[in-house]
Formats: C-alpha cells, sequence, structure tokens
C-alpha cells in the first residue's frame, strides 16, 4: 500500500482546479521532473496509440461494486448513450485504482470512474508505473462529491474513537483504502487491525461484531446499506467533522437525515470528488469520437438523469473546476 500520510492539500480540496502538476515539494528539480515526465509521455502515447487502433466500437466502463454508486452511475450513461446507438458495456471492479489500472492495461476499458484524489495521490507518491498511468490519464467530466461513510457499532461517536479499534477499510489498493490510511494519518489514529474486505463483506463483519467500524467512500444513497443493515441494527453513522479533514479535503457535506432508514439524524461527513476519466487518445481516433458523443449526451440529458437515474446525479457538478492540462480533448464539455 501507499502511505498517504503529511499530504498538503490537493488544489482541489482548497476550491481550485482539480490537477496534477509539478510541485518541488515532491524531490524532484524541475529538470528530472520534466525528463521523467517525457519519457512517462513518450511510453504512454505509444500504448495509447495501440488502444486507438484495436477500438471495436463498443465503449468499455469501469465502475466498482454491482451495489456500489459507480455501477448504477454506469448503467444509467448506457440507457441514455442508446439513445444516440452508442454501444457500452459496463464492468463491475473493486473501485477506483483497479480501474484506473485496468483502463490503461486493456484495450476494451475506454472509460472508468474514479476518486479524483486516487489520481493525486500516485501522482504524488505512486511508483514510476503508477505515475506513467497518471500521465496518461485525462478527466472527461466531473461527476460529484462522494461520501466518507463510516459505519460503526454504537458507542463510536468520533472518528479518534477509532483508536485500538479493528476498522475495514475496502480492499487492499482500493480508493477507499487509500482514503481511509490518509484520513487515520491526518487524525493521528492508530487502529488495532485494518482489516481489508470489500464493501458488502465488511458490512456483514460489522453486523456480527468481528470488527468495531468499516470505511466505505461512495455515494449516496448506497444500495448496500440500504439493503443490508437492518433497522434495528446496533450500528449508526458516524460524523466526521474534524478540523484536520477540512484542510485535504474542503467543506464537509452532509448524509441528510432519513438517507437510510435506520438514519435518524442529519450526519457532516468528508466528501471525495469523483470524476469520469480516459486515457489521452488521439482527438482524432475513432475511440475518441464515440467518448465525445457519450459525453454530449450525458450532459444533454442530465434532467432524465436526475429523474431516472441514481439520486446523486442531482449532485452532479460539470462546472467543477479542472485544470486545463487534465481536460480530455475527448470530451464535449471541455472542446
Amino acid at each position: 500500500m501507499l502511505p498517504h500520510p503529511g499530504l498538503p492539500a490537493p488544489a482541489a480540496a482548497r476550491g481550485t482546479a482539480v490537477g496534477f502538476q509539478y510541485n518541488a515539494a515532491y524531490g524532484l528539480k524541475k529538470s528530472e521532473y520534466i525528463t521523467v515526465l517525457t519519457q512517462k509521455t513518450i511510453l504512454a502515447m505509444l500504448l495509447l496509440f495501440v488502444h486507438s487502433l484495436v477500438f471495436a466500437g463498443t465503449l468499455g466502463i469501469a465502475t466498482g461494486r454491482e451495489t456500489g454508486t459507480y455501477y448504477r452511475f454506469g448503467e444509467d450513461m448506457k440507457r441514455v448513450a442508446a439513445t444516440e446507438n452508442i454501444d457500452v458495456k459496463v464492468y463491475p471492479s473493486k473501485g477506483s485504482f483497479q480501474n484506473l489500472v485496468a483502463m490503461y492495461e486493456r484495450s476494451n476499458l475506454h472509460l472508468a470512474i474514479s476518486q479524483a484524489d486516487v489520481l493525486f495521490f500516485l501522482d504524488r507518491l505512486g511508483n514510476a508505473d503508477e505515475q506513467k498511468l497518471v500521465a496518461a490519464t485525462r478527466i472527461v467530466l466531473p461527476l460529484y462529491a462522494e461520501e466518507v461513510h463510516l459505519l460503526a457499532r454504537k458507542g463510536i461517536d468520533r472518528f479518534s474513537d477509532l483508536e485500538g479499534k479493528r476498522v475495514a477499510v475496502g480492499e487492499e489498493g482500493s480508493g477507499t483504502a487509500m482514503t481511509a490510511q490518509t484520513l487515520f494519518a491526518l487524525a493521528g489514529v492508530t487502529p488495532a487491525e485494518m482489516v481489508w474486505l470489500e464493501a458488502e463483506k465488511a458490512v456483514d463483519a460489522l453486523l456480527d461484531g468481528s470488527i468495531d467500524a468499516v470505511i466505505i467512500v461512495a455515494g449516496s444513497p448506497m444500495r448496500l446499506l440500504q439493503q443490508r443493515v437492518p433497522t434495528n441494527a446496533d450500528v449508526a453513522l458516524v460524523q466526521l467533522e474534524d478540523e484536520v479533514f477540512h484542510k485535504l479535503y474542503g467543506r464537509p457535506i452532509s448524509i441528510p437525515a432519513g438517507t437510510y432508514e435506520w438514519q435518524d439524524a442529519e450526519v457532516r461527513t468528508t466528501g471525495i470528488m469523483s470524476v469520469l476519466v480516459t486515457l489521452d487518445y488521439p482527438a482524432d481516433s475513432e475511440v475518441c469520437e464515440e467518448i465525445m458523443k457519450l459525453s454530449k449526451v450525458v450532459i444533454r440529458d442530465i434532467a432524465w438523469l436526475i429523474s431516472k437515474g441514481h439520486e446523486k446525479w442531482a449532485q452532479v457538478n460539470f462546472d467543477f473546476p479542472v485544470n486545463d492540462s487534465n481536460r480530455s480533448s475527448c470530451s464535449s464539455f471541455y472542446r
């Protein structure tokens, strides 16, 4: 796993553009950084050229678990794409990090939904391959702020109460795991054990008393928490209003009371921006043209998506600032 203690705030958390640019604080001289970046860019361009040549006409989107918000967003985009004869295949996955790697390695995946902070962390602290991946990634559309769900047995009332507890933090290498480790580092909290479990198994473990809490980064309402947690369960969502989190991730966001049948009160928590990303395909390639058409129909049909799709479409913000250098040339919103 990549450790992320003591990170300075990314631009997105400070209310400015999402981006992954040179910063002297990360240990390379500017000339060295540019040389490394140039080498990464050349390798990425060769791979993208091969990917664009083998495009078979179907856009593949890497999403998340079938009980999660990413997957439902993918299904919603597939539905509106079909109105313009755009062929889309939605792939479930373990989440953000796997999505990015799979999109880079597999020629049948052209789009992915990811936490924006995962891109930031990989660019700043990842190995050479992970940095190469980020160098080839571009944002098609900003989507929505995902809530950090901290679900815990009753008696755990704040993040600091996780000290010495067994906490499920997602699957190893997942976006949720990266965010969870960052939160622990920022708060100076040391759990007795970070348990690597995907969300469904983690919720079951919490309900049967095997663990004390679970951290899940996902847009609410989560189908998993709607369907899996009984109204009489001895668990609750925990507030995440620690000032140290706001310095990195920005102002807290709300999970309104009643979002889940078993949730009586509003919960203030940390929000992580999600984005639809692709690779830096040539602007005149067939795959880029299909992505362009898909982004256009998603923007055009946003009212339908809000009405008929996942509830989180109502919170999508296409105007969320993104650095010019990180915008996809395959996005109708940025052309």
